[in-house]
């Protein structure tokens, strides 16, 4: 079954409690929260979790700004930080960043890409000692940026709780990003939803017919898509936006 979600960096300005509270008033029962601002240590995990759990709502993920293969050695150091605070949320899924360059300066066979693969392998091995996942975010200037580097990295990994988020990309055609979602299909995590242009952001109500399409790729799935950027940053865009998605939710479910 697909659920409803909204991720904490689409409203940076406001409150873990504004959050949650708009959330609850949209009938939202899963947030992502990021490491960025609104959780960034264990002892704010367990306040957000506590006030999550007393309104009914899911920490279903922890969006960390992990970046695989920029640590050097001590990245199991700075995982572990990552780890326990995900821990204190008690969600399910940590989201962290394949790299921090694109995928075509990072050549398959080279010593840079093995250790980034050893690197991964290694922390989702520790996060499964905890019943956790880790997944990629599907963006730009990362290994995950383009729909055939992913797999790949995916495969290469070869870790069952290594996963993947699918977002629509701007430089893809409506048929390209529909390919990369079936695609990532055995692989999927979550999606983070919004009408992304190369300026911005429109209401979901302008790509009713594609978001209802992607949505039908993984109706069978237990996923949770997640409202992520709205138009202006403004809370009339959420409320229209939300509307739309929990439409063609309701509408998949059935």
């Amino acid at each position: 079954m697909i659920s409803l979600g909204l991720t904490s960096v689409t409203f940076r300005n406001l409150s873990v409690e504004d959050i949650i509270d708009l959330a609850k008033k949209t009938d939202v029962r899963n947030i992502e929260w990021g490491g960025d601002l609104h959780v960034k240590n264990e002892e704010e995990a367990a306040y957000v979790y506590n006030m999550c759990e007393s309104n009914g709502i899911r920490c279903c993920s922890y969006g960390s700004y992990y970046k695989a293969g920029t640590y050097g050695t001590d990245y199991m150091e700075h995982f572990e930080k990552t780890l326990k605070t995900a821990l204190k949320l008690q969600c399910d899924t940590i989201r962290i960043w394949a790299y921090n360059k694109p995928s075509s300066d990072v050549h398959n066979d080279s010593h840079e890409y093995k250790a980034i693969i050893s690197e991964i392998r290694e922390i989702a091995d520790f996060a499964a000692l905890h019943n956790l996942s880790v997944s990629f975010e599907h963006h730009q200037k990362t290994l995950t940026d383009d729909i055939d580097s992913a797999i790949s990295l995916i495969k290469n990994i070869d870790k069952k709780n290594v996963l993947m988020y699918w977002q629509a990309q701007v430089k893809y055609s409506f048929d390209e990003n529909k390919r990369a979602l079936s695609l990532f299909k055995p692989y999927i995590k979550n999606l983070h939803i919004s009408n992304q242009i190369q300026n911005g952001y429109l209401l979901l109500n302008q790509m009713q017919h594609q978001l209802k399409e992607y949505i039908e790729i993984v109706k069978e799935l237990d996923v949770v898509v997640l409202i992520e950027f709205v138009k202006d940053n403004n809370l009339e865009s959420y409320y229209d936006d939300i509307e739309v998605l929990k439409k063609i939710v309701n509408e998949a479910n059935e």
